[in-house]
């Protein structure tokens, strides 16, 4: 979660791992690392290359933009003990107004979406939401 709202916010984290008086890194230091680096196997793209964007953070959601191609990242941050996706996703303050396809990272979902004056409607199917990409953060892509 550090990691995605800092860089949501046009930050970079560094990652600051000190050894022990043996050289050794603690246990804890490893399974951070390794907790990092599955989640960005599967979301990677929501980070590199990306820049922040307005609103920058609603909510549990943070965004960000791909310097690319323009795609928002919308990512969802999971609270502690959350196993199954909700039923939908409502945003408020999302920045663009023309939509042509949503994605969820990880999967090859194309996800439902209405899209109004005042909110975005993400809808998630109920065989995505048992069965969610990853842990910790889930990331929509939006072209």
């Amino acid at each position: 979660h550090l990691l995605v709202d800092i860089v949501s916010k046009g930050g970079n984290l560094l990652l600051n791992i000190a050894p022990s008086p043996l050289g050794d890194w603690v246990y804890e230091a490893y399974q951070r690392l390794e907790g990092i680096s599955e989640w960005m196997e599967i979301n990677s793209g929501a980070i590199y290359e990306t820049h922040a964007v307005y609103p920058y953070k609603e909510d549990n959601i943070c965004y960000t933009e791909n310097k690319n191609n323009g795609s928002i990242n919308l990512i969802y941050l999971i609270e502690e003990n959350v196993k199954t996706m909700p039923e939908k996703i409502i945003l408020n303050k999302y920045p663009k107004k023309e939509i042509e396809q949503i994605t969820l990272l990880g999967t090859k979902d194309s996800i439902q979406w209405e899209l109004n004056e005042n909110q975005l409607i993400i809808k998630i199917s109920e065989s995505r939401r048992k069965n969610p990409p990853c842990e910790h953060a889930w990331v929509f892509t939006v072209k």
